[in-house]
Order: C-alpha cells, then sequence, then structure tokens
C-alpha cells in the first residue's frame, strides 16, 4: 500500500468514526438533553423511573437480538456465503418472539391490552432496527449510516409531540422504532427477499450464540434500573440514571467505536497481536481517566440544571457511580476484539462469567447499602471485568511473529 492510499484510507476511517459518533450523539443527545427532561419535567421522578425502567426491558430484548444478527452478518461474511434469506427467515421467528416476551413481562405491570401490544411492538421493531443498520456497515457506508440515525431521532421527536397530547409514553419510542425501520424496508436492500443458502442452520447456531453474550451484556448494563426499582423504588431508578449520565455519555462513543471497529475488523483478514490488545487497551484506559475528571465537574451541573428535583439527593454519589461508568467503557470496547478474533464462544463466556460475578454482588451490597451499595458493587465488578478481559486478551491472542507466520 503507497502512501497515498494510506492516507485515504485513514481519512475514510475518521470520518466514518464522525458519523457514527454523530449518529449516536444525535440520538442519545435529543433522549437525555430533551426527551427525558420533558417527562421528568411533566410528571416526575417517580414516573420518569418507571419509563427508564420499561425501556431497560425493550433494550435488554430488542438490542440483545438485534445486535446479535447484526454483528453475525459482519462477522461470518468471511466464513462462509450468506444472503438475506438466511438471516431474513430466523428474523421472521426470532423478531415476534422478542415482542412477544416483551409483552409477557410487560403485563406484570399493567393489565391494559392496548399499553401491553404497543411495548410488544416495540419491542419487536427494535430487533428489526438494529439489525438493519448492518446494511450500511456492510457497505461501510457510515454517511447513510448517520442518515439513518436522523430519522430513527425524528421519529422520536414526532412521537414526543404525540407524548405531549396523549399523555402516553410508550408513542414516543414506537413512533421512533417503527418510522427508522420502514424507512429500511422502503429504501434499503437488507430485507429484500432472496433464496436462502445451506448455511442458515450455522448461521442460527452463531446467531444463538452471540444473543446469550449480549441478553447478558444488555441486562448487565440495565441492571441498575432492574436491581434498584425491585430492591429499592421507581425513584431510585431515576436518580441512579441522571447521576450516571454524564459518565454513560461515554458510552455514547462505545457503540459508534465498536461498529467501526467490528466492520473493519471484520472486512481486514489480518489477525490482531497481543501488541496491538495492548496498545488499543491503554488508549482506551486513558481516554477513560481523563473523562472521569469531566464527570466530576459535569454531574453536578447536569443535575442541577434539568433535574432539579433530584439535586439534593446527590452528595457526592457521582464519585462513585461514574468512576464505574468510565472503566465499563474500557471494557466494553476490548468486546469487539475478542469477537471478531476469537470468535462469539469466548465472547458470550467472557460475558456470562461478567455476570456471575456481578448479579449477585449488587443484589447484596444494594440490600445491605441502598443505592451507594448498587454503586460500589457496580465499581468493584466493572474493575475485575477489566482485569479480566486484559488477562484473557493477553493469553489467548497471538503475538506479532507468530500472527506472522499464520499469514504466511
Amino acid at each position: 500500500m503507497n502512501m497515498l492510499d494510506m492516507v485515504k484510507k485513514k481519512k475514510k476511517l475518521l470520518s466514518d468514526l464522525i458519523y457514527t459518533v454523530g449518529a449516536s450523539v444525535l440520538m442519545n443527545g435529543v433522549l437525555q438533553l430533551i426527551i427525558y427532561p420533558f417527562i421528568n419535567y411533566r410528571m416526575g421522578e417517580e414516573y420518569l423511573g418507571n419509563v427508564v425502567f420499561y425501556m431497560s426491558i425493550v433494550y435488554i430484548i430488542g438490542q440483545a437480538m438485534g445486535m446479535s444478527f447484526c454483528s453475525n452478518r459482519l462477522v461470518l461474511r468471511n466464513q462462509c456465503r450468506t444472503t438475506n434469506g438466511d438471516f431474513n427467515a430466523l428474523l421472521r421467528i426470532l423478531a415476534p418472539l422478542g415482542g412477544l416476551v416483551g409483552a409477557v413481562i410487560f403485563s406484570f405491570y399493567t393489565k391494559n391490552v392496548g399499553e401491553i401490544l404497543a411495548f410488544g411492538l416495540i419491542v419487536m421493531f427494535t430487533v428489526l432496527r438494529y439489525y438493519a443498520n448492518v446494511e450500511y456497515r456492510l457497505k461501510l457506508n457510515y454517511k447513510k449510516y448517520f442518515l439513518y440515525f436522523v430519522i430513527l431521532t425524528a421519529g422520536y421527536g414526532i412521537g414526543a409531540v404525540i407524548y405531549a397530547f396523549t399523555g402516553q409514553w410508550f408513542w414516543i419510542f414506537l413512533t421512533g422504532e417503527v418510522i427508522a425501520t420502514l424507512y429500511m424496508f422502503v429504501f434499503g436492500t437488507i430485507f429484500k427477499k432472496e433464496a436462502r443458502t445451506d448455511n442458515t442452520r450455522f448461521v442460527a447456531k452463531h446467531i444463538l450464540f452471540l444473543l446469550l453474550s449480549y441478553l447478558v451484556f444488555e441486562g448487565i448494563s440495565n441492571a441498575d434500573r432492574m436491581i434498584l426499582k425491585s430492591l429499592l423504588d421507581a425513584k431510585a431508578v431515576a436518580l441512579f440514571y441522571v447521576v450516571s449520565m454524564i459518565g454513560k455519555t461515554l458510552q455514547l462513543f462505545v457503540g459508534p467505536i465498536n461498529n467501526i471497529a467490528l466492520s473493519y475488523m471484520s472486512a481486514d483478514k489480518k489477525k490482531m497481536t497481543r501488541e496491538d490488545f495492548l496498545k488499543t487497551t491503554l488508549l482506551y484506559v486513558g481516554v477513560g481517566a481523563a473523562f472521569y475528571l469531566v464527570c466530576l465537574v459535569g454531574t453536578p451541573l447536569y443535575v442541577r440544571l434539568l433535574y432539579p428535583n433530584l439535586y439534593g439527593d446527590l452528595k457526592g454519589l457521582n464519585l462513585v457511580v461514574n468512576a464505574g461508568q468510565v472503566i465499563n467503557f474500557a471494557a466494553s470496547l476490548i468486546l469487539p476484539s475478542i469477537l471478531a478474533s476469537l470468535g462469539s464462544k469466548y465472547h458470550m463466556m467472557l460475558q456470562v462469567l461478567y455476570a456471575v460475578v456481578y448479579l449477585p454482588l449488587a443484589i447484596v451490597f444494594t440490600m445491605q447499602g441502598g443505592i451507594w451499595g448498587f454503586a460500589f458493587a457496580t465499581l468493584i465488578a466493572n474493575s475485575l471485568r477489566l482485569i479480566e478481559l486484559v488477562v484473557f486478551g493477553m493469553r489467548k491472542l497471538p503475538r506479532a511473529a507468530e500472527a506472522g507466520r499464520m499469514d504466511e
């Protein structure tokens, strides 16, 4: 590769990263700075806490299913031939199943049939929406990826207007997910009918591996809402959510960076080495440490400005909460390297091990120390997770010299 090609490749990579980060920041910025504060302003922190809790159920099921399809299509393209037909056949089963599971779970919190149906539809369309973005990731077309998120965010905005008139929160998310998915059905190619290959069962096997892995990951990512709602109350959910928001802003970069990393690593047959892995990990840890300082200043200002009714409960909680978020940021960025280099089996194993440590710790600490106990449990578990991932990567990935021999 000559110098001009290298410059063009780096320029393309940078522009793709900007588009991907921009997509995530746009969507989450509208949710965190406009929609959720608006819900809090109209209905109060307890209602907000319940909405955040309900959406955690959506993300655990919908995001896990959608991402398992999306990531597998990226990873498997270098291993076997697949078509839309393979994935669409499985989607026709799993997407409605995800919606049904979501509806059943939501039925424990309301007996309103209309709301239960709407909730199930949110889950189902979330599965489809998360999978559909693979079209642009396969082609490395992140300009259209950004446009896709503009349409999704506009859908949330339209849903927020409907919410303002109806008082029904689910319209916000249902409208956004439906509009984005319909856009892909009309203008995309990922849902177009194609014949299946002989690899559908192989695809299904790998999807199930990653589905379990992502269910664990999403369950842990939303554990604050699930555990605090179950053991404390909806106000605790709202408080932890708001206090962790600046720290979770860093997590907005996790998805985009992981998308770029997995897309490019899956397209590149060159093996990642221990040396590459260590340099990348040190970079992530350094960025996280610098951002922690931003959290210490930004969190009190953010809470006081947008959630003044919760400011009195802050009391330094952000010191512990955001430390846990920053460490989780570094750990989350390491996972795509393991998925692309070592496969879905190890990815699932590491996620399950993390859950085995985190969930009992979080439950016991919350029962003993309330919201502060949960914050310390999160910090401890995420620290152990980061150490575990670094040790695993350094042991399993080849050295540069070994990788060179394998490529020959």
